[in-house]
């Protein structure tokens, strides 16, 4: 099974385009692939494509895992350009994108993600909570090993 699963994957990279052609494969296609080869081709793609990803990651008729991949995908494509969109991404009503927004923000920029864990760090879902303390976790100053203190001493 993984021989076809890689087999499928290589026939699809080797049918994206040089950059001086254009791009036939749709985002839904690359976030098909395996993470190594979703990254690879999102590293080849343009603005297009990084638009693409966007309005997969915004749609709430697309899957959880294809919203979820596109938000990732977009943080590894264009690192500076996604910013504001994970920033977005953690303030949804939904708690996967919260957390895909967690995740993401703290690959991109440090400091941030530990800015918007510690407001996290208090939200309703567990699954959001556990990786606003990831987050935090790395990053233990005396200033927030206290809002981890109180997070704790609040439950």
């Amino acid at each position: 099974m993984k021989f076809l699963i890689l087999c499928a994957s290589l026939c699809l990279l080797v049918s994206l385009p040089c950059k001086a052609e254009k791009r036939q494969v749709s985002a839904l296609d690359i976030l098909n692939l395996p993470a190594e080869n979703r990254k690879l081709a999102a590293l080849e793609g343009d603005e297009t494509l990084f638009e693409e990803l966007r309005g997969l990651s915004r749609n709430p008729q697309q899957p959880m895992q294809v919203r979820w991949r596109s938000l990732m995908l977009m943080s590894e494509m264009n690192p500076r350009a996604s910013i504001q969109e994970l920033l977005k991404a953690t303030a949804s009503t939904e708690w996967f994108m919260r957390n895909a927004g967690l995740v993401a923000l703290e690959q991109v920029q440090k400091t941030r993600a530990v800015e918007v864990a510690q407001e996290l760090i208090r939200d309703k879902a567990l699954v959001v909570r556990s990786a606003a303390v990831e987050v935090l976790s790395r990053s233990l100053s005396p200033a927030i090993r206290e809002v981890l203190a109180g997070a704790i001493q609040a439950i």
